[in-house]
């Protein structure tokens, strides 16, 4: 997440990743009900703004082994999370992570 003031760039602090990641999260806004009707297997989707992966991992999830989800993030440790995070929920082959600038 990113502010824009008078031509300054403000990055949200890589530790609240860990606050929008929460699972209390899907009580009010949850991904599979959300991409569900949208994402078929063997899509490939991209997730700007991905974060540790709050909507990525479902995705990867939805999309299955033959599709693909490219995430982009400003912050190399919310990628570095996100790709942990993949890797434990077996998704690594379907998760790719990319550095944008803001």
């Amino acid at each position: 997440m990113t502010m824009r003031e008078k031509g300054k760039t403000h990055v949200c602090p890589w530790w609240l990743g860990f606050f929008l990641a929460s699972p209390l999260r899907k009580l009010f806004q949850n991904p599979e009900k959300i991409l569900g009707p949208h994402v078929r297997e063997g899509m490939t989707l991209v997730d700007v703004g991905s974060g540790m992966g709050f909507f990525s991992l479902p995705m990867a999830r939805m999309a299955g082994p033959g599709g693909r989800v490219i995430c982009f993030d400003v912050q190399e440790k919310m990628l570095r999370h996100l790709a942990r995070r993949a890797a434990g929920a077996g998704l690594s082959g379907i998760i790719e992570t990319r550095l944008s600038t803001p």
